[in-house]
């Protein structure tokens, strides 16, 4: 009797073709996550610009900038004093799913840095501030927070 060619793969070249798409897998979703968080922190940065536009348009409306500190939240909006004119109808939420990053920070300074004090004529300078998960980007005007890694001052 003839003996029937065996065919197909053994045990172990399977094996080696499980563990090599696994690898393979977990080197894909670290590098997806990686860019999920830069796509949120580039988010924050185009958020925090349009939070500094709608503050330039304050300042040149009322010569100054808001003269008290600010945690901007969701739903918010940035008026005139009297709260006829609005200039950021609604501030833009962070993009973090977790919501365990704290929201936009806003801090009225003097042009030398030191805190104006809650009088809007001292109120020239500001700094905006946000948490990045993927970096940095720190501005020596700006006082330490502790928290928040992103600072953002006028143009």
């Amino acid at each position: 009797m003839r003996k029937l060619p065996q065919s197909g793969f053994t045990l172990i070249e399977l094996l080696i073709v499980i563990a090599i798409i696994m690898v393979l897998s977990a080197v894909g979703a670290v590098g997806y996550m990686m860019a999920v968080r830069v796509t949120r922190d580039a988010k924050r940065q185009a958020d925090l610009k349009i939070i500094s536009s709608a503050l330039e348009q304050y300042q040149n409306d009322a010569h100054n900038y808001p003269p008290n500190q600010i945690t901007f939240t969701i739903g918010m909006n940035l008026t005139d004093p009297t709260g006829t004119k609005v200039y950021l109808n609604d501030v833009p939420t962070d993009p973090s799913p977790s919501s365990t990053y704290p929201l936009y920070l806003y801090t009225p300074l003097t042009r030398t840095g030191a805190s104006c004090s809650g009088t809007p004529a001292n109120c020239q300078f500001y700094c905006l501030y946000a948490v990045l998960e993927a970096g940095s980007s720190m501005a020596a005007l700006c006082p330490d927070t502790g928290s928040y890694n992103l600072e953002v001052t006028p143009p």
